[in-house]
Formats: C-alpha cells, structure tokens, sequence
C-alpha cells in the first residue's frame, strides 16, 4: 500500500531515509502517517482489553435476582444421550461500552457516567447469561444487553421513564413480553434491537435517538481504524459543552441532529485517548444562540401544571392566552429531552387565583351527562311552593296537608349514556284538598240515608 501510495504521488526530492519518503507520500493522499497509524490501532487495542476487566469487575458482584426474567421456566432437564448446541456468545455489552466511550465520550471506568448492573441466574433457565444494565445518566440512557445469541438489546430514555414512574427495578423485573407491551404503550420510551447486520451502525443510531426504528438498510457500521487529528484548542467535545449549559449529551445531540444545515459538518477529533464529536468556535457560538436552556427550579411545564389544576391541557392553554398581558412573557425552556412554555411561580399563582377550576367531584366518581337536568330540577325543587291547606272536618280535629316534591330519576351508570326522567310534580294537591274537603258531607248523607 505504501509503495502504491509513493508511486501515485510522484513524490521526488533528496529524501534521507525512506520514511520520511513514506510519511511525505501517504500525507499527499490524505492518509496518516504510518507511525500514527500504528498509535491509534494501538490505543484501540489498550481500550478493548481495558474494558474486559470493567465488565469482568462488575459482573463479579450480581444483584439478587432475575433480570428480564424468562416468561416460563423450564423443567428440570434430565441427563439423556442427546446434547445442545452452545449458545454463540456475543460481546454487546463490550461493544456498546466502547462505542460510548468513542462516539460519546462517556467514560466506562467512571461509575458516576456509568452505573453498571448483572442479575443472578437460575438453575433451570434455559438463558445461561444475564442481562447487564448500563445506566449512562449524562445520556439518560439506560441499556439492558446480553452476550447470549438470541437475546434483544434494548434501550430506553430514562427522562421518559421517570415521566411514567418506571424505576430501574420496574423495568429489571419485566418479562420480554411485557417490555414489549410497555414499548407499544409508550413509543417515546425506547426500544429493542436484535444483533445482526450492522449492530455497531444501528446500536449508535439507537442510542442518539431510542425511539428511532433502525433495521439492517442503514449505513454500513463506522470503522474506527481511521486515525482521527488531535483536538484543537478551540474545539470542544459535545459532552464537555452540554456540561458547560447544564444539559445532558443526549440533548445536546439531539439539537445537533435537528440544526445540522445550519452548523455545518460536525467532525470527530481526538481527545487524550477518546473519539468524539469537536465543536468549533463558530458552532459554540450558534449553539449558545439558539439552544432553549433547562428549565430553572420552580418552573413548570404547561402539561404538568395542568396535570396538577385538574384541568385539560387546552384548557389552560386558553386561560393563558386570555390573560397574555397579566402572565407576562412566555418562555420556553427544555424539559428533560423535550421543549416547551414553562411557568414561573408568579404566573402559577396567578392562574390558581383567577382561573375558574370547577370543584371536582369525589375520587371514582365521573359525571354525568345529565347534570343539567339534576340542575334544572333542583331549581324546581327550590322554587316549588308548599302547600299546607287546612280542612277542618266536622269534629275540627282533621289537618290534611300536601307538598309539591319534584323528582329525578337516572336509570344507568352515570359514564354511559344514562336514560334521565324529570318528574317535577307530585300528587295532583287541588284535588287531594277538595276531596278532604267533601269527605264529611259525604259521610253525613251515608248516616241520614240508612
């Protein structure tokens, strides 16, 4: 390769040794020269063999029970002539923790940018490897792989998964099936990914974004052979920079993918011993221009506050436009992974005060479809008069009295299309009294005709 390298360059000059010959050649074409070349595949090789003994430290101390457990067990296998076939191991876990430390720049060593966890294992599970989780909070990450063929990768927002309240052991103690339910319930928590062509291209691409859908059609897998220049001092890596506005990596990646027309390229340089994506000067500077910063302690999101009035969100969506002028302005502020208005105290406490929150009824109880005609006939119920009519009878000791009672009758549960029936009036009271009133002379002409 090198002679065809000199050979295409048409290099000549009074070269004292045939290194530099070499060096002069390869750089013509854009290639490193061979002793850098031969530095970086060795720092890849000192990666590779450091993470061995990562995985091999925190694999030796597992947490008491099953991680991802099997949805059935097996039976106790007897001894019998037959045999099976190993399961092929392979190293997802090594790979993912390497592409972290390249792609990411997230150190496997740091507990702190990456707390490691293994499961025990049963006897009589057919899988005989556990599943690692890898909890990576600067990505808000969290992976649960296994080395074992046959076995999914999966990976999960871990701001979406403290949204839904699924701690890491809710998620530890799911069978596959009900990972996957959970995933079709919630698309934006992540996903899963068996091992197959372009792992390394794919498993990246899942872990910018793990509600993306990558099958095996995309881009063939990064080689990371290619030496990559020393940083300069001008260029930041995109960890170091999400720490300097006081986001996370994966936000700050996301950004990145969203504005890449406007910042340009976005190339990988070296720094110390890691590969990662550099800033330069000039795409800082549009960051810090267009990135929506955190959200400040006591700040809420317009969902959240709404979640928490009892409200619809649209509701309070109108409240606030009806009242722009009393809120002040509107700023938005990112939200875990995702952007949005926030509210400061002050206008929290302004919409509790003014904004009219109906009083909500007893927990458990939804209501009804007709309450306005429970309304309308408590009106009637209110406004009927009273009668009380006294009738004296021949003896003066009869009182007949008798009181208009509207009523309403709701046949069916009170969510589900109920069959409603005013009844505003009782008895007919005119004729009750008229005929209290007759009932004396009708017995004095029953006693004179006998």
């Amino acid at each position: 390769m090198v002679d065809n390298a000199i050979a295409s360059s048409q290099i000549y000059g009074p070269w004292q040794i045939q290194q530099q010959r070499e060096e002069a050649a390869l750089a013509e074409i854009g290639l490193p020269g061979v002793e850098d070349a031969l530095d970086h595949i060795v720092n890849l090789v000192n990666d590779i063999h450091g993470l061995d003994s990562v995985i091999a430290d925190f694999r030796s101390k597992p947490i008491d029970s099953v991680i991802l457990p099997p949805d059935k067990i097996s039976p106790n296998i007897t001894v019998g002539s037959g045999s099976f076939a190993e399961k092929e191991i392979i190293p997802r876990t090594k790979t993912i923790l390497f592409i972290l430390g390249h792609d990411f720049d997230i150190d496997a060593r740091d507990p702190e940018q990456i707390e490691k966890t293994v499961g025990k294992l049963k006897p009589n599970m057919m899988r005989k490897t556990s599943y690692d989780v890898l909890k990576v909070p600067g990505l808000e990450r969290i992976i649960l792989s296994c080395d074992e063929e046959g076995n999914r990768t999966f990976v999960f927002d871990s701001s979406v998964t403290d949204e839904l309240d699924i701690t890491q052991d809710i998620l530890n103690m799911h069978k596959i099936a009900d990972l996957d339910a959970l995933i079709a319930k919630h698309p934006s928590i992540g996903s899963g990914l068996m091992y197959s062509k372009n792992f390394v291209a794919r498993i990246t691409k899942l872990l910018n974004d793990p509600t993306k859908q990558v099958d095996e059609s995309v881009e063939g897998n990064k080689s990371y052979l290619q030496v990559v220049e020393k940083a300069p001092e001008d260029v930041v890596s995109v960890r170091t920079f999400a720490e300097e506005l006081g986001t996370s990596s994966s936000v700050l990646h996301k950004f990145l993918s969203e504005h890449i027309d406007e910042l340009g390229e976005l190339k990988e340089y070296k720094f110390y011993t890691i590969s990662a994506i550099g800033l330069s000067q000039e795409q800082q500077t549009y960051i810090r221009e267009n990135f929506i910063k955190k959200a400040p302690e006591g700040v809420v999101s317009v969902k959240a506050f709404a979640k928490e009035l009892g409200v619809a969100h649209k509701t309070l969506r109108k409240f606030m436009n009806n009242h722009l002028d009393e809120l002040g302005e509107l700023k938005e502020y990112r939200f875990n992974s995702n952007a949005g208005i926030g509210l400061s105290q002050e206008q929290q406490a302004y919409i509790r005060e003014n904004m009219q929150i109906g009083e909500k009824p007893p927990e458990g109880v939804v209501p009804s479809p007709a309450s306005l005609f429970i309304f309308f006939a408590a009106c009637l119920i209110k406004s009927a008069p009273i009668f009380s009519p006294k009738v004296s009878s021949v003896s003066g000791k009869s009182t007949a009295s008798a009181t208009v009672t509207p009523s309403c009758v709701i046949l069916g549960p009170p969510y589900d299309l109920p069959i409603t029936t005013l009844r505003p009036f009782g008895p007919m009271v005119t004729l009750t009294a008229s005929a209290n009133l007759l009932a004396p002379a009708r017995i004095f002409s029953r006693a004179s005709s006998s």
